[in-house]
């Protein structure tokens, strides 16, 4: 049974999780070390396989616990060493089973894993004693991050019943990062996205800030910063025959963004609202 200050705990981080800004720092980065609290155990991760020409890679992966960092470079040595023909250690990521998709699972036996693999895995680890925790957290059949945990004691169905709590709040989380942060938070993606348009292209944040802008986009505002946020402005608020073509970036409940690409080789000036 669930003790009340492991249930208060949980309550926190669902909220936690739920209490989503532009400026908030990535889930994982203060999750894991919660979790690992919450679970007592002795490493936390989350991780996405990736499929490379040598074998499976890792796309990301981040830690809490002792050795962390050892323990992660360690697991992407063993990962690359597997076959790129098999799935990662026992389910597709670009095709998760239905019935494991954002399902805890604590005995080792309902794991799917073959036990070669995991007793090859926890050797390299240096933990050949240590029993899993884990949930598949996905959108749909693809994998958004595999997210577990291992201590040298069995987990229990209190821990299996924290986890289960997070799984769903953690997917929506993921889910709204994925596609959310890329225009403030991390840009490289979505730079390589703009730049890709030849013509001045924005992403506009609260209140229409410009918080992002591809090379075209930069050269303008350079050239005339009050007439691009003038043009801008009026296409947002007379989208018909505007200057600039708005496409709304938005999930309910969330602030919107707005990606904002001039409609001609050169956005208007403001002399031309004159």
């Amino acid at each position: 049974m669930m003790r009340r200050a492991d249930r208060d705990r949980a309550r926190d981080l669902v909220a936690a999780l739920g209490a989503w800004s532009p400026d908030a720092a990535p889930a994982t980065t203060w999750l894991l070390p919660a979790l690992r609290e919450l679970l007592d155990a002795s490493f936390v991760g989350a991780y996405r396989p990736a499929p490379t020409e040598e074998g499976w890679g890792i796309d990301f992966m981040e830690g809490a616990g002792a050795d962390a960092e050892a323990s992660i470079r360690l697991f992407r040595q063993w990962a690359t060493r597997l076959p790129a023909s098999e799935r990662f250690i026992g389910y597709n990521p670009f095709r998760v089973a239905a019935a494991e998709r954002n399902r805890v699972f604590a005995r080792q036996e309902d794991l799917g894993v073959p036990p070669e693999l995991i007793a090859s895995l926890y050797t390299t680890l240096a933990i050949p004693e240590h029993k899993q925790i884990r949930v598949l957290i996905c959108d749909g059949p693809r994998l958004l991050c595999w997210l577990g945990a291992t201590r040298a004691a069995a987990y229990t169905p209190r821990d299996a019943m924290l986890l289960q709590r997070l799984a769903r709040p953690v997917r929506d989380r993921l889910r709204l990062e994925r596609t959310l942060r890329p225009p403030w938070a991390s840009p490289t993606a979505i730079e390589v996205v703009l730049e890709a348009v030849a013509r001045p292209a924005f992403i506009l944040g609260p209140r229409a800030a410009i918080v992002l802008a591809n090379r075209a986009g930069r050269a303008a505002l350079e050239r005339d910063r009050r007439g691009v946020v003038g043009a801008i402005g009026q296409s947002m608020e007379h989208p018909a025959g505007a200057p600039y073509r708005m496409t709304r970036l938005a999930v309910p409940g969330y602030p919107s963004y707005v990606l904002a690409i001039a409609g001609g080789e050169e956005p208007p000036t403001a002399a031309a609202y004159a």
